[in-house]
């Protein structure tokens, strides 16, 4: 897991929220009930990859804090 780009990751979740806040903000007054559930679905697989890295990260902290002591 350390060859993951988390750079490239990470660019590519703040397109995928970009392409998210547009939809919202789009001078439409009303959604799908379709069209938000994708929008959720999207935020949600979004959080999920953040907490995934956060996990990663946290996994590499400890390993180079064990070879440290």
């Amino acid at each position: 897991m350390q060859d993951l780009d988390i750079e490239a990751v990470l660019a590519e979740l703040g397109g995928n929220i970009e392409g998210v806040a547009r939809q919202l903000t789009r001078k439409r007054r009303t959604y799908s009930l379709n069209e938000l559930e994708s929008l959720r679905q999207t935020l949600l697989s979004n959080a999920g990859t953040i907490e995934a890295i956060i996990r990663i990260q946290k996994h590499d902290m400890g390993e180079s804090l064990a070879e440290i002591t």
